[in-house]
């Protein structure tokens, strides 16, 4: 995911750095490389229905309908 992306995202990616005034990375290796950050994707990874809404749909996984098939491992 791009450092400017307008989506959010778990963890660390866009942090300034302490010692590298100006710089942003999500890690202090890369805070102090010479190297410029470099997303390992296009950017866009969503894949599926966002809202969860419509089961199956692009992402390969249905939506469990009771309580009691969330407690069960998936195909039993």
């Amino acid at each position: 995911m791009p450092q400017d992306s307008p989506f959010n995202v778990r963890g660390a990616r866009n942090i300034p750095c302490e010692t590298v005034p100006g710089k942003r990375a999500p890690t202090v290796k890369l805070c102090e490389s010479d190297e410029p950050y470099l997303p390992l994707n296009d950017g866009y990874n969503w894949k599926g229905d966002p809202n969860a809404t419509v089961p199956g749909l692009g992402s390969g996984q249905d939506i469990p309908q009771t309580w009691q098939t969330m407690l069960l491992p998936p195909g039993s």
